[in-house]
């Protein structure tokens, strides 16, 4: 497997286009089933992609500031914490 900085990319996007790409073929059954009306679930859309865009753009300034190992200590026991 190659590490380039174009691979990284590539995969960066490739997931972020599944993740995306899962959704919409999700949505509609899942509107209808939580009866959710058009407005709020755009805001709630909208906050979803904000909010990932911000957690990537700051991934990636918390990489440049710290090594690889150190994130990851740092952010697995922070991981585990907001999903208990």
């Amino acid at each position: 497997m190659l590490r380039t900085s174009k691979a990284a990319i590539l995969a960066t996007f490739a997931a972020f286009g599944a993740f995306v790409g899962s959704h919409a073929g999700a949505l509609p059954v899942l509107l209808a089933i939580g009866q959710v009306d058009p407005q709020v679930f755009g805001l709630y859309q909208f906050g979803n992609m904000l909010t990932g865009l911000i957690g990537m753009a700051l991934g990636g300034l918390l990489n440049r500031i710290l090594d690889h190992r150190s994130v990851i200590l740092i952010m697995l026991p922070a991981l585990f914490v907001l999903v208990a």
